[in-house]
């Protein structure tokens, strides 16, 4: 009895001892698979560490405060950015790029800009301050300029000055149309009337001057129109390079050309000529007196009026048309002095028949002669030198008088001159001049 029971106690032991071997391996098993998680899991805490570039906890414990007092700043730049936006607006970026361009190296730039938006904040915000009170102050002075008088009277003569604007707009536009037309004019007649015109100048251009020059071109580039003149061995010569007088006989043959082509296609109206011949050598005033007889009997219905205060222009223009009329006007005598009925001297052989006279010449009675002689003994008598306007007062000269006598006078051998225009004085000479020709100041 007493040996079953320790053999039951034996077992009972027994199978107690194997239950306890079996956890002693079951915890045996958990202590290894703990032993593994703790492994793996300080493999993952290292490998957190290394990613962040921490060495153990403390470290990481320092950059998390280091994240968080960055979270700290980057709200305190977002709402200092609100701010900012709400001051100066959408284009506050552009304004303040150098605050926020790249990306903070570390705490210390982060506080530095922070730092430099709150000092730009506070600029902005002393700025607008400083503009409100602009704003007021030009608001009260808005409010005075409504009611100023002077303001009001600007404004009176903005709208004068408006309608004159518009006024002189229309002027303008007048003038430009004008413009057009004549341009348009100019240029139709430079394509179909110009030819004519030039090779009937060229034909009286080459009478004039005996043969030496046989043609003349317009020549058209792309400044103004100019002409040059061709000789007999095709030498060609700008018409600006010739002598005065040349040029001058040039100028008179384009003239009477284009009075000739006119008279052709319009009623012919009278053609007055003014001493046209007053600076020609004599030489060159016969050269253009046959011009114009050539213009004369070309055009029998053209009625040439030529005014001359020169006797031999008058011989000059009777040498070619023997029938031209001479009409003698009296010469002004002064803003007193009557003026004379004009006395026909001579007849033109076609108005005694009844047609239209050819040409008409009208000269002052006994030519300037007389004038010159007074304007010398004034010279004499006051002893000092005159100008235009001393001869006009005492010898009674009008502006056309003074014109015709001017050259006259200053082509006396007694009389020499210095000066330009208005300035040109007139005096006696202490020597008589020999006539070269030359122009200008002389004694």
């Amino acid at each position: 009895m007493a040996l079953a029971e320790r053999l039951a106690d034996a077992r009972k032991a027994h199978t107690l001892a194997g239950e306890r071997d079996d956890r002693a391996r079951v915890a045996a098993e958990v202590a290894t698979r703990r032993d593994e998680e703790a492994a793996r899991a300080e493999a993952i805490w290292r490998g957190a560490l290394a990613e962040v570039g921490c060495a153990d906890v403390g470290a990481w414990e320092a950059r998390l405060a280091v994240e968080a007092r960055r979270a700290d700043l980057e709200a305190r730049i977002g709402e200092l950015r609100a701010t900012l936006v709400g001051a100066l607006g959408s284009g506050w970026r552009d304004e303040a790029r150098w605050l926020i361009d790249g990306e903070p190296a570390g705490l210390a730039e982060w506080e530095r800009r922070a730092d430099a938006l709150a000092a730009a904040y506070e600029a902005a915000a002393a700025e607008f301050e400083a503009l409100e009170t602009e704003r007021a102050e030009k608001r009260v002075e808005a409010q005075r300029l409504a009611t100023a008088t002077d303001v009001i009277d600007a404004d009176t003569a903005l709208a004068s000055a408006e309608a004159e604007l518009a006024d002189a707009r229309r002027a303008w536009w007048r003038v430009q149309l004008a413009s057009h037309l004549l341009e348009d004019t100019f240029e139709r007649f430079r394509r179909e009337r110009q030819p004519a015109v030039i090779r009937k100048a060229s034909e009286w251009f080459a009478l004039a001057t005996g043969g030496a020059y046989e043609r003349v071109e317009a020549v058209e580039d792309d400044g103004p129109l100019r002409f040059d003149v061709c000789t007999a061995s095709g030498a060609r010569h700008p018409a600006d390079g010739l002598s005065t007088g040349t040029i001058g006989l040039l100028y008179l043959c384009l003239r009477l050309a284009l009075a000739l082509d006119q008279a052709a296609v319009t009623t012919a109206a009278p053609l007055l000529l003014d001493d046209v011949l007053v600076h020609a050598d004599p030489e060159r005033a016969a050269a253009a007196a046959k011009v114009l007889a050539a213009l004369a009997r070309e055009a029998p219905e053209l009625q040439i009026l030529l005014f001359t205060c020169r006797p031999e222009t008058v011989a000059c223009v009777q040498a070619e048309l023997a029938d031209a009329s001479v009409v003698t006007l009296a010469r002004w005598g002064g803003a007193a002095g009557p003026v004379d009925r004009p006395q026909r001297t001579q007849a033109s052989a076609s108005s005694s028949r009844g047609g239209a006279p050819r040409t008409l010449v009208l000269a002052p009675a006994g030519d300037d002669g007389a004038s010159v002689e007074e304007a010398v003994a004034l010279l004499a008598a006051r002893g000092e030198p005159l100008a235009k306007s001393d001869f006009c007062d005492e010898l009674g000269l009008g502006g056309s008088d003074w014109a015709r006598m001017r050259p006259v006078l200053e082509a006396h051998p007694r009389v020499a001159y210095d000066g330009e225009k208005r300035g040109r004085r007139y005096f006696l000479a202490e020597h008589g001049r020999d006539d070269d020709g030359g122009d200008g100041a002389r004694s």
